[in-house]
C-alpha cells in the first residue's frame, strides 16, 4: 500500500496531461515538489574526491587489477584506469545528477525506477542493489586474505 505522499505526487503527475510533446505541465508539476536547501557550512565535493568515489564505486579499488597489468601490460592498464572515468563515469555522474535534481529524495535508484515502472519494480531495484552490494563486499575479505597470504 502506498503512502499519501506518493499518491499525491502521482496524482500531480497524472494531472499534468497536455498535447503529445508538450512538457510545460510536467515541468510545472515537478517544480511544485518541495526543494531542500543546501546547508551553508557543508563543504563542496571537488574533482579529486569525486574521481576517487567513482573509481571505488565502479571497480572497488585496485584490488584484483593485477591480472589486467599482467595481461595487457602496465601502460595499457594505467591508460585504461585513467581514461575509463571519461568514457563511462562522467556520463553516469551527469545522468545521476539530472535524476537527483528531478527527484530530490534519499531513495535514489528506488525512486527513479518506481517513478518509471511502478512500486513493484522499485522494490526489485532496491533488493537487487542490496544483493549486489552484499556480493561485492563479500569479495574483499577473500582478496585481503589472499594478499596477506601472498605477502607472508
Amino acid at each position: 500500500m502506498m503512502n499519501g505522499k506518493v499518491v499525491q505526487e502521482q496524482d500531480q503527475l497524472e494531472d499534468c496531461g497536455g498535447d503529445e510533446g508538450e512538457t510545460a505541465p510536467l515541468l510545472e508539476a515537478l517544480a511544485s515538489f518541495p526543494s531542500y536547501p543546501r546547508p551553508e557550512n557543508l563543504p563542496m565535493l571537488t574533482w579529486i574526491p569525486l574521481a576517487a568515489l567513482i573509481f571505488f564505486e565502479v571497480s572497488g579499488g585496485p584490488f584484483g587489477s593485477e591480472s589486467t597489468v599482467r595481461d595487457a601490460g602496465p601502460l595499457v592498464a594505467i591508460l585504461g584506469f585513467v581514461l575509463f572515468p571519461f568514457v563511462w563515469c562522467i556520463q553516469e555522474a551527469l545522468i545521476t545528477a539530472e535524476l537527483c535534481t528531478m527527484f530530490p529524495e534519499n531513495s535514489g535508484f528506488v525512486a527513479w525506477v518506481s517513478a518509471a515502472f511502478g512500486p513493484f519494480w522499485g522494490f526489485q531495484e532496491g533488493l537487487f542493489s542490496w544483493c549486489s552490494g552484499m556480493m561485492d563486499n563479500a569479495i574483499y575479505p577473500g582478496l585481503f586474505i589472499a594478499y596477506v597470504h601472498q605477502a607472508i
